[in-house]
């Protein structure tokens, strides 16, 4: 692997001079195109890594990223001197340039000066979270952005190539991705989940000119999706005379606090001729005059740039933590094993054998006249069970629970953004609303959260989330009130009627995040297995 101790070639005051301006190769002294580490004076500067991703997960990249970069009026210096002559500017009047030059306000129709200071339009857009917003009159909160959330479906199919460039940058800097890592972990809930990133930069055939990233936590980690045949497009630092061929499936780890930005992209008479073979895939309007996409272009660079927003860290308070318990049998330590290294409190269960033989819930809880003695005694422990988790919210009024009946096994990620006005199901299944009805359920999942139907009912207490300690006394009141009024159901049954009782119904999140592990079960002696996909018995 080759490894550059790199000098520098410009003067600290060179390199600041070039900020908003485009370069070309003539800066490139070093040029990579093969795994190659970068330093100067002992500071590693960049890792590079030739096609670490397989050609399917390339393919999910591109179909998940490659239509995310939308047109941007706000990307600062990296777009460049503002040109008067291009379609977008030739249809505006810039007024007040900046002495820097890539920035600008512009006349409004009335010829008033708006009030906005703009840049170049570019195919630049970033997806995941964002920090609270109080500009133009608005007051947004820290959030999942509202084009990511237009656009979920396609930013959660395209997790694992985020995963897999979360990886391979702890493999490459691993001290750089801890420290990162923990920054990330004091807002779990504004990182991508298996990421040490908040948020993710989509360019597309974007020629970025020389800027800084200034509001990037630690290294920056870049990839690239390709389609049709360019040329240049390289990834340089001019201070240091480094430049990179970044293609589709490398990864480039690099220090983005230093000076950067890219050589031209274009295409020559062979990439024309080849380009001229593929089918349109965009619809842009070349009216927009978008940097880049000017020429309609039929060939795509779209760089992703990965990584954790400062501003998150800074602005978004912190958020509670979630609250995690599973429910466990003090006799079952098979089961306890299994969650001793897992990020759950114990909750002690209720077995029957510890309850008074003259508990009235004996008497009132309802069973088939065929169920034995035993499964029936079972039933009662384990409402028991879930009832004492209950009253242990309310009592410590706790927010943002997890319980999870101790068969459970987490094989999907839990939704950072689970719904704060209702209780969510993470595992069981869905029968139909009528438990005798052999009507066909229409589930029609979405990847996400999920309302239940008012045909649908759900079963198993086997993972759910209590976002509010109030829903958990509401549930308490109304167990009460049909103890009180007669007999009870299983807990599950009684709890599910409860939710669907309530002003907002229940949600379910698809896929779920927890299925049942192939253990016997406490209560029935044949069990059945519920699907993960569908919710559905198996």
């Amino acid at each position: 692997m080759r490894v550059i101790e790199a000098e520098k070639v410009l003067t600290d005051e060179q390199s600041e001079a070039l900020i908003g301006t485009h370069i070309d190769e003539t800066y490139i002294k070093h040029f990579i195109e093969e795994d190659c580490d970068v330093y100067y004076q002992g500071t590693l500067l960049l890792k590079f890594r030739k096609k670490i991703v397989s050609d399917e997960l390339l393919l999910q990249g591109w179909k998940s990223f490659h239509k995310l970069a939308k047109h941007s009026r706000g990307r600062g210096a990296s777009a460049g001197p503002i040109d008067p002559d291009s379609t977008y500017w030739s249809k505006r009047t810039p007024y007040n340039i900046s002495k820097k030059g890539y920035s600008t306000y512009y006349l409004k129709p009335d010829g008033t000066p708006g009030k906005m200071i703009v840049n170049n339009l570019v195919a630049s857009n970033p997806i995941g979270y964002y920090e609270s917003t109080k500009s133009l009159g608005l007051n947004l909160p820290c959030r999942l952005s509202y084009y990511t959330e237009k656009n979920l479906g396609l930013f959660q199919a395209g997790m694992p190539y985020l995963k897999e460039f979360a990886k391979s940058y702890k493999d490459l800097n691993p001290d750089e991705y801890q420290r990162q890592n923990d920054r990330a972990d004091e807002r779990p809930n504004l990182r991508i989940p298996g990421t040490p990133f908040s948020t993710i930069t989509i360019n597309r055939n974007f020629r970025t000119a020389c800027h800084r990233d200034k509001g990037d936590f630690g290294f920056g980690n870049l990839s690239v999706l390709e389609r049709g045949s360019y040329q240049g497009g390289f990834f340089v630092f001019p201070q240091f005379g480094v430049g990179v061929d970044m293609r589709a499936g490398d990864h480039l780890c690099a220090d983005v606090h230093q000076i950067h930005g890219n050589t031209p992209i274009f295409e020559t008479h062979e990439d024309k001729i080849y380009n001229s073979l593929l089918p349109d895939i965009y619809r842009d309007n070349p009216d927009v005059g978008c940097k880049g996409l000017d020429k309609g272009e039929k060939y795509s660079r779209i760089s992703l740039v990965m990584y954790l927003r400062e501003k998150i860290l800074i602005k978004c308070p912190l958020e509670k933590k979630v609250s995690k318990y599973y429910i466990n049998l003090d006799r079952d330590m098979s089961r306890r094993d299994f969650w001793e290294h897992l990020d759950f409190t114990r909750f002690s269960a209720t077995h029957h054998e510890d309850m008074d033989p003259h508990d009235p819930l004996f008497q009132k809880m309802v069973s088939y006249w065929n169920v034995p003695e035993k499964q029936h005694k079972a039933k009662c422990g384990c409402f028991m069970s879930h009832l004492r988790m209950l009253e242990q919210i309310v009592d410590k009024k706790e927010d943002k629970v997890i319980i999870c009946e101790d068969d459970a096994e987490k094989v999907n990620n839990i939704p950072d953004d689970l719904p704060e006005d209702c209780i969510s199901y993470l595992g069981g299944f869905i029968t139909h609303r009528k438990i005798s009805s052999k009507a066909k359920l229409s589930l029609k999942s979405k990847p996400g959260i999920n309302k239940v139907k008012d045909d649908q009912r759900m079963v198993m207490l086997l993972a759910y989330y209590i976002p509010k300690w109030e829903m958990a006394r509401d549930i308490l009141d109304y167990l009460t009130e049909r103890f009180i009024a007669g007999r009870v159901r299983a807990i599950d049954i009684e709890i599910f009627n409860a939710l669907a009782a309530f002003s907002v119904g229940p949600a379910y999140v698809y896929p779920a995040p927890f299925i049942e592990r192939d253990v016997p079960s406490n209560i029935r002696e044949n069990k059945q297995k519920h699907s993960n996909e569908l919710y559905e018995w198996r």
